[in-house]
């Protein structure tokens, strides 16, 4: 196994750190409720409107630990499982393409951001982006035609290899 570049490691250390419990349950709740979506368990539209109107409030709070201690993932999960319910009531869930590849995406950049260290502001920065950017449109795909331009794009596709690692996967 190579070490990593100096380049890589100074990058490291100065965006990253470990993550605290708090931070590392906020990320989870997300990661499980855009997995929920991939699996057609949850309303794509409940789960983005639902983690947006958590993590601007966090945001703004600068993601203090006060803050991150107050959040309540019970309670998130509740709201959107509720509001997935009369989503299905009202005529089902239903799951295009574009919006299982978000959820993916999400999901791909709160796993690259892990391994590699990255802060908690920079995965939640491109998250709140990308959930603002969708909820102006009417669906996925309207976004998607919008030519929206989405930072939390294509991470699904990245290798597992952390940053810096010039080994061959």
């Amino acid at each position: 196994m190579s070490q990593e570049s100096d380049h890589a490691v100074k990058a490291r250390e100065l965006l990253a750190g470990e993550f605290v419990p708090e931070e590392e349950r906020l990320l989870q709740t997300i990661r499980d409720l855009f997995g929920a979506v991939v699996e057609h368990r949850l309303s794509f539209h409940a789960v983005v409107r639902q983690v947006r109107d958590q993590l601007v409030p966090l945001k703004r709070s600068r993601l203090t630990l006060e803050a991150l201690e107050r959040f309540d993932a019970r309670a998130l999960r509740e709201k959107v499982e509720e509001e997935s319910a009369r989503a299905a009531a009202d005529g089902g869930l239903k799951f295009t393409r574009a919006e299982e590849e978000f959820s993916r995406d999400v999901i791909g950049v709160i796993d690259f951001a892990t391994r590699n260290g990255l802060s908690l502001s920079v995965i939640t920065s491109l998250i709140v982006h990308d959930l603002r950017e969708i909820l102006d449109f009417e669906d996925m795909d309207e976004a998607v035609r919008g030519n929206v331009l989405l930072q939390c794009h294509e991470y699904r596709e990245l290798s597992e290899a952390p940053i810096g690692n010039t080994e061959p996967d």
